[in-house]
């Protein structure tokens, strides 16, 4: 590509000082050129000469000229202009290009496309000062708060909130402005009032016209709140940092303002004097929309005055935010879409499963609820223009994001009610600190993150929580760092706070009191000890946190850091245990190898945890692939099993030798604790080679109506011949995360460098496998139907001893929720092996069968429908 010099241009002052030496033929020049240009206007660089200035002269037709004298591929460059310049310029087709562009309505979502009618509005017409109707600000007010749903999904502020055209006039909203001030207001001294002014203020004093109070003074006081509460949220996402940026949410103002200098207080005020005036026009407005608008200013003033508490959660009275949140709720059930109520009671009921109070069908039936935020639902061309779902490409901070669907009306009241719902759950875990109603409570809420998204846990509550587990180093916001040590050894084996503390100085004092110690000395068991229990405070704080990340993140996480971490705390705890057991006095109760039993308890339940989220995240393939994480998740739980039956059985031994008065307080808890425990792990267990057991039963099945020697689906759907090397490189690859903390015992010891314990499980696997193709299918089913009876029986009896559990602690009901559902899906799989035995004895029955499916209720164990029998 060649170059050429840019034409000189004379313009300002020295374009007058050489008009003044060469004025005629300047002035010849300049006429050529306006010739030029007319004889050229179709061109599609030309456009209309300015009017000339006594010290300029218009250059656009000689940039004309010039650029109708360029070849093809020749461009107009300053000198020294280098390929780097080039590369830094924006591309064609660059999305940062799309800013200022009209989107076409092809682009926009279906939902937001408006009908031939109404094709004709124009967010031009939009006037900030216009009389709104109710139907009008109640649509308003329920697509704003569609918005706020979808920023807490995760959407852009560009692509939600910045999209209502009121929010960029808020300044204006204010009952001072002239255009919402009475006429009387504007009369001068000849009694004349201004046309500019008579806009608005007309069409308020007559009777056939909605009030203007309406728009300044209760829409205004809505936006006010939902942007202060957004803004409450973005704080704390932003200034936290507990999750990602451009992952969970997205944190990018555009350069807008949310308000961060507006106080709280004053918003709630607007608020307050939004509700008094409605409540003074219950004889001008109907009482449906009256009762419709204070329902939605009572919820948005109740959530702000909950999220504002909640802002600093060390100063925040615990009982205030449960209380505003349940008023929030009790608003917010108001709201609830017609088309989720009702039951043969005439009670609403939302998906929790929960009637909320004060949801009586009559009641609600009063208030009109929540209706779709779509453009073609809006009642007005006015409600219309206020909404613009391309606004970020007027926006000069960003990159033009595709406008977005906005949530239905049922899911934005789904997602707002989770967010008041789980806001009394962050109270609850600031209220009551205890390590394990806090591992039970997480535990769940990660297990169930992906079939609550994406209506549930969203990121501004998950960052909450992260919050109030750990912040300043400082445990729910008040208690020390190592409080979360000595609970966690407490409330799992047993062992003493005081005697860790104890253990914490041993030695300690004769470095301190001046005495003399080699400089290579190793340090003292007391310090050693210190850094132990620091080390473990860090990573149970971590393990707590993990789960609050969403469920892709937290099996990063956990695979990545935490097992590895796990694997040698609980070999240092091996070590300082034995070390500790030998410096402690005799009458210290302190159990051996209980520090080694409880690191390695949780280690396990890491394993267990990065094993099956596989399954919630959809990574394994039906098949091999699905087998092998069974299995494995199988060996986890029987190592589960022993360590917890060998920590229950000593401690039960150390707790018959102690007098009831000596005896640890609250140890029947931990008891209960591990007896659940080993119950669930041998639930488990049974359930996930059952489920191997059901899975070759099928492949029997079929391999034998098709006459086929193998069928393995795993990697290569539709073909029998798949390698079982390619069977033990995805295998490989999924438990690539056990080599971190062997990476080191093999470096040291060279003898062990062919040893991996990746091969080492596979070759067992297969072991396993080959035993199970070698089984005849009665035989198979017989074994499947004994390992799911014990399951059955396992599960049965953890039901039974939760019966009595206080429904109120944390993590109770959904504890009790999980094991129902795994119940549940082994009666269900024990029934549908036994019609699959009678059906093999009756060729009636076995023209009946169902299709092979897996339906996974709960997401790591499925339900099993056997495939279909033909008839002989």
């Amino acid at each position: 590509m060649t170059t050429i010099s840019p034409p000189s241009i004379a313009t300002g002052e020295e374009a007058l000082a050489a008009s003044t030496k060469e004025p005629e033929r300047q002035a010849v020049d300049h006429q050529r050129l306006i010739t030029d240009a007319q004889a050229s206007s179709t061109h599609a660089h030309a456009t209309a000469a300015v009017p000339p200035r006594h010290d300029f002269h218009d250059a656009t037709a000689l940039l004309t000229s010039a650029c109708d004298a360029l070849r093809n591929g020749q461009m107009v460059a300053v000198p020294n202009f280098s390929l780097m310049d080039s590369m830094a310029a924006v591309k064609i087709m660059d999305a940062r290009m799309d800013s200022g562009m009209e989107l076409p309505a092809s682009e926009l979502p279906e939902s937001d496309r408006l009908d031939t009618a109404d094709s004709q509005v124009s967010l031009e017409d939009f006037d900030p000062f216009k009389p709104l109707t109710v139907p009008d600000v109640l649509w308003i007010m329920d697509r704003l708060l569609a918005c706020e749903a979808a920023w807490h999904r995760g959407s852009a502020l560009s692509q939600t909130l910045y999209t209502c055209l009121y929010f960029h006039a808020i300044k204006s909203l204010s009952h001072k402005h002239p255009r919402f001030q009475p006429l009387s207001a504007f009369r001068d001294g000849t009694g004349k009032i201004p046309a500019e002014a008579s806009t608005s203020a007309a069409a308020s004093t007559t009777s056939d016209h909605p009030p203007l109070q309406l728009v300044y003074k209760v829409l205004r006081a809505f936006l006010l709140g939902t942007v202060k509460t957004i803004d409450i949220a973005w704080s704390e996402l932003a200034s936290k940092q507990h999750l990602h940026d451009g992952e969970d949410f997205s944190s990018d103002k555009s350069g807008l303002s949310l308000l961060e200098t507006t106080d709280t207080g004053y918003i709630v005020a607007e608020l307050e004097d939004a509700l008094e005036w409605l409540q003074s026009q219950s004889g001008r407005l109907p009482p449906s929309h009256v009762d419709a608008l204070r329902a939605r200013l009572g919820f948005r003033k109740q959530m702000l005055y909950a999220a504002r508490l909640l802002q600093s959660p060390a100063e925040a009275a615990h009982l205030d935010v449960v209380m505003h949140a349940k008023f929030a709720r009790r608003s917010w059930t108001l709201l609830l879409p017609m088309s989720d109520t009702a039951d043969a009671n005439g009670n609403t009921t939302s998906e929790r499963g929960a009637s909320s109070p004060g949801s009586s069908k009559e009641g609600a039936s009063q208030v009109m609820p929540l209706r779709p935020a779509d453009r073609i639902a809006a009642p007005s061309p006015a409600s219309i223009a206020a909404f613009d779902p391309a606004y970020n490409r007027r926006l000069a901070w960003c990159q033009a994001l595709r406008p977005i669907s906005l949530p239905t009306a049922h899911d934005t009241w789904r997602i707002l009610d989770g967010i008041l719902e789980e806001l009394q759950d962050v109270v609850r875990v600031l209220q009551h600190p205890d390590w394990l109603n806090w591992k039970s409570f997480f535990t769940l809420r990660a297990v169930r993150f992906q079939q609550s998204q994406p209506l549930a846990a969203t990121p501004y509550v998950r960052s909450l929580f992260q919050t109030v587990i750990c912040d300043r180093s400082m445990i729910a916001t008040r208690l020390p760092l190592e409080w979360i040590t000595e609970a966690f050894f407490q409330e799992v084996a047993l062992v003493d706070p005081l005697l860790l503390r104890r253990a914490s100085r041993i030695g300690r004092s004769n470095v301190e009191g001046g005495a003399q110690t080699m400089w290579n000395a190793p340090p003292p068991l007391g310090q050693r000890f210190h850094y132990f229990t620091q080390r473990v405070a860090g990573q149970l704080v971590q393990y707590l946190t993990a789960l609050s990340q969403n469920r892709s993140r937290c099996k990063r996480v956990l695979s990545s850091k935490l097992y590895g971490e796990w694997v040698h705390i609980s070999e240092e705890a091996g070590d300082i245990g034995r070390q500790l057991e030998a410096n402690l006095l005799p009458g210290d109760r302190y159990l051996p190898d209980s520090l080694f039993a409880a690191t390695q308890h949780l280690a396990l339940e890491i394993m267990t945890q990065i094993t099956l989220s596989g399954f919630e995240l959809d990574l394994y393939t039906v098949g091999t692939d699905r087998e092998t994480m069974w299995w494995l998740a199988s060996r986890i739980q029987v190592e589960q099993s022993i360590v917890c039956s060998d920590l229950r059985v000593e401690l039960s031994k150390l707790l018959e030798r102690l007098l009831p008065e000596h005896r640890p307080r609250r140890y029947a808890r931990t008891i209960l604790y591990l007896s659940r425990q080993i119950l669930l792990a041998q639930a488990l267990e049974q359930l996930a080679v059952s489920t191997i057991f059901l899975v070759q039963l099928s492949d029997q099945t079929r391999r034998t109506q098709q006459g086929a020697e193998q069928l393995w689906q795993a990697l290569c759907p539709g073909q029998s011949d798949c390698s079982v090397e390619m069977e033990a490189a995805v295998f490989s690859t999924r438990i690539k995360w056990m080599r971190s903390n062997v990476r080191r015992q093999l470096e040291d010891d060279e003898a062990s460098i062919d040893k991996d314990p990746g091969e080492t499980l596979w070759q067992e696997f297969l072991d396993f496998r080959a035993e199970l193709q070698a089984t005849d299918e009665d035989t198979l089913a017989a074994v499947a139907g004994d390992r799911l009876d014990q399951a059955i029986a396992h599960l049965q009896q953890l039901s039974e001893s939760l019966s009595d559990e206080h429904q109120y602690e944390l993590g109770a009901v959904a504890f009790s929720g999980m094991v129902a559902i795994l119940l549940a899906t082994a009666r269900h799989n024990r029934k549908s092996l036994a019609t699959t035995l009678s059906a093999g004895h009756d060729p009636k029955q076995r023209e009946r069968g169902a299709q092979h499916e897996w339906i996974f209720e709960h997401p790591w164990i499925p339900k099993w429908t056997p495939p279909e029998r033909k008839s002989a």
